[in-house]
């Protein structure tokens, strides 16, 4: 069976997303069914530059549209991230403090679940291909039911980012750093090649343990060129939304002019089968994918990023 990936069109945020949102009310009503914990998972990179984070309203929307599902009677919503940053200063910054108010939704910085009993181990690899352990949020693993809001970005290790790596924001920050192979940032000039190629089968460790259930990605406010904080603006026109955040990010890329198949946790997820990828696995609704696709400026290591492979 296909999935069913929603292109929906808008000049703003929040009608773009509530219009993919309806593309696949269906879907969304089925995988939702009877969960009552919800996390909405927004994307804040960095607490003081909105190109790189999602955007407040993306979330409102979600809010509103989730408000109208039928059979729908949730215990427990809540917004949460972990970010390289201060996350309390991005949430203030971004305006989610005051949406959480306006919407009785509790905050949750998951940097603050370092102590004893807050966070379970999971094994990932350093650059030798040595296990390292890195802190995985257990309130982040307590919900039964993720939203991952992303943006379509370029990035500075992996090529793109949207929905699925977007649940690095569930590790705690010191420890995000060992998704790239390395201790420290300090060492990558000498370990980047290296660096490139184990993120992609850490993101995989990751994506297997926490995964979305439904993937909202955000092209209007897209990112290209150095991301997936210093990039430009880019606008392909349309929100994606899914049941599959797989077959989501392997339409975010092709809107991005990349082969799904050259991004290597996109490629590895795939074989794992944790989703569609193909181009015959996936139905498109709503927008036309020709019509918004794009060619985006790359990061300038795109070539040695495209390494991972080898």
């Amino acid at each position: 069976m296909k999935s069913r990936v929603a292109l929906g069109g808008g000049k703003e945020v929040y009608t773009a997303t509530l219009n993919a949102l309806n593309f696949i009310r269906d879907d969304i009503e089925k995988s939702i069914d009877g969960k009552k914990r919800i996390l909405l998972k927004p994307n804040v990179v960095d607490p003081r530059i909105q190109l790189s984070a999602t955007e407040k309203e993306s979330i409102r929307a979600v809010l509103d549209f989730l408000e109208e599902l039928k059979n729908f009677n949730p215990e427990h919503i809540a917004i949460g991230e972990s970010s390289f940053g201060n996350t309390k200063e991005g949430f203030r910054n971004y305006g989610y403090v005051e949406l959480a108010e306006e919407y009785g939704v509790d905050i949750m910085d998951f940097n603050d679940d370092e102590g004893e009993g807050e966070y379970i181990h999971l094994n990932v690899l350093d650059v030798r291909h040595r296990e390292v352990k890195i802190k995985l949020s257990k309130r982040a693993l307590s919900f039964d039911y993720i939203v991952s809001l992303a943006k379509v970005k370029t990035h500075d290790y992996a090529l793109m980012t949207a929905s699925l790596k977007n649940m690095m924001g569930c590790i705690v920050q010191k420890d995000k750093v060992k998704m790239h192979g390395i201790a420290s940032f300090s060492l990558l000039n000498n370990n980047y090649p290296s660096c490139v190629k184990v993120i992609h089968k850490n993101l995989l460790r990751l994506i297997k343990v926490i995964k979305p259930n439904l993937a909202i990605i955000d092209g209007l406010n897209a990112m290209e060129g150095e991301g997936p904080v210093r990039g430009t603006f880019q606008n392909v026109g349309v929100v994606i939304a899914s049941t599959d955040a797989l077959a989501a990010d392997a339409t975010a890329a092709r809107l991005m002019g990349i082969e799904p198949e050259d991004v290597g946790y996109l490629y590895y997820a795939w074989k794992e089968k944790l989703g569609k990828l193909a181009g015959g696995e996936i139905e498109v609704v709503g927008e036309s994918l020709l019509t918004h696709a794009k060619t985006f400026k790359l990061h300038p290591n795109f070539k040695i990023q495209m390494q991972w492979r080898e």
